[in-house]
């Protein structure tokens, strides 16, 4: 386990009670650790440094307002679909057999597997199932165009921005966007 210790943010003398192992630092880090957050220091080229939210470099804004952007994203699009390894193609294999499906005129259940396997849950035949899987996939469409003009005009604002303000204005403009679209 990595070592940190709590120092007195007035006086700079350490906390013995604050000495010891700390589950929450990765092994090898070192970490110097105030009363509160605003007084913790972390290392710099072996010299501590006052760790201060204004201290982020804008490089270092702009990479985390971009992590929040695409972490909102993701939220919104998790109401439409379900996020986890392999539902990608899972969904375009799904909507391809739909599309297929749908102008089949001998379709059948083994022709069309993932259909046929959502008979009796998502629709009471085969076709039915191809239409219903055909109109979420067109609502995935109209949500995801939306959410997807949205992201991108406020990743170019957060991109473009000098200041920590402009980034923060970027993601709130983003978010009331997605409010008012009934997205989130």
């Amino acid at each position: 386990m990595a070592q940190y210790t709590t120092y007195n943010p007035v006086t700079g003398i350490p906390f013995s009670w604050g000495s010891g192992d700390n589950p929450l630092v990765e092994p090898g880090h070192e970490v110097i650790e105030g009363i509160y957050p605003a007084d913790s220091w972390r290392i710099v080229d072996g010299v501590p440094v006052p760790h201060a939210p204004d201290q982020e470099t804008l490089e270092e804004i702009i990479r985390s307002s971009l992590q929040e952007l695409n972490g909102i994203a993701g939220f919104v699009r998790s109401k439409y679909i379900t996020i986890s390894p392999g539902m990608e193609m899972h969904y375009l294999e799904k909507r391809d057999q739909a599309q297929k499906c749908s102008v089949d005129l001998l379709a059948t259940e083994e022709k069309y597997p993932l259909l046929a396997s959502e008979i009796g849950i998502t629709a009471p035949t085969l076709q039915g199932v191809a239409q219903v899987v055909l109109q979420r996939y067109q609502l995935f469409i109209f949500v995801e165009s939306k959410l997807n003009k949205a992201r991108m005009r406020a990743s170019s604002d957060i991109q473009n921005t000098t200041t920590r303000e402009g980034a923060r204005q970027a993601l709130d403009t983003f978010q009331q966007s997605l409010q008012t679209e009934g997205l989130i």
